[in-house]
C-alpha cells in the first residue's frame, strides 16, 4: 500500500506547465482517474478510467491518458483516448473558451499545439471546425484540418461553420 500511495502522490504533483491564462499556470493541477501506473524509465504516467485533468480553466478528459514528463520536470506531452477525448481552455480573457473533441488527442504543452484525430472538432464561440484530423496552434489561432478516408464510396471532407461578424463603426 505504501508504494501505491507514493504513485498517487507522484500523479497528483505532476506539473503540467500549460500556458493558458497566465494566472492558471500558478494553480495546482488535479488529476482524477480510476487507476494509474508510473514508468520511471520513460517518465510516463498512465491514467485509466474517466480521467479528468484540471488546472484553472484548462480541462482535459479521456478514458486513457498518458502524460510524458520532461527530464527537468514539467510535462512534455499529454495523449488522451476517449469516446471522445475532450479539451477545454480559455486562451484569451473576455473570449469564449476553446473546446476540442476527438477519438485521440495529443497536447504538446511546450509548443501549445493540439492534435486531434478521429471525428475531430474544435469549437470557439459559435465557430466550428470538423474533420478527420485537426492541428491547432492555440496561441497563434492557426488551424489546419483534413478529411478522412472513403466511406461508402464517398470521400470524407472537412466542415467549417463561421458565424457572421458585425463590424463596429
Amino acid at each position: 500500500m505504501k508504494g501505491v500511495k507514493g504513485l498517487l502522490l507522484l500523479g497528483c504533483f505532476v506539473v503540467l506547465n500549460v500556458q493558458s491564462l497566465p494566472e492558471d499556470r500558478e494553480l495546482p493541477i488535479r488529476v482524477v482517474s480510476k487507476s494509474l501506473s508510473y514508468d520511471r524509465q520513460s517518465s510516463s504516467i498512465f491514467y485509466e478510467g474517466d480521467v479528468i485533468i484540471t488546472q484553472g480553466n484548462l480541462i482535459l478528459k479521456g478514458q486513457k491518458v498518458e502524460v510524458i514528463q520532461h527530464d527537468q520536470g514539467g510535462v512534455h506531452k499529454i495523449m488522451a483516448h476517449g469516446e471522445p477525448a475532450y479539451f477545454k481552455d480559455i486562451i484569451e480573457k473576455e473570449q469564449p473558451p476553446t473546446i476540442a473533441t476527438g477519438q485521440y488527442m495529443e497536447y504538446q504543452s511546450d509548443k501549445r499545439i493540439l492534435y486531434i484525430q478521429g471525428n475531430a472538432k474544435v469549437i470557439r464561440g459559435e465557430d466550428q471546425f470538423m474533420g478527420h484530423q485537426i492541428h491547432y496552434l492555440l496561441d497563434e489561432s492557426k488551424l489546419a484540418a483534413t478529411g478522412g478516408d472513403v466511406i461508402d464510396g464517398e470521400e470524407q471532407h472537412i466542415e467549417m461553420i463561421i458565424q457572421p461578424r458585425t463590424l463596429k463603426p
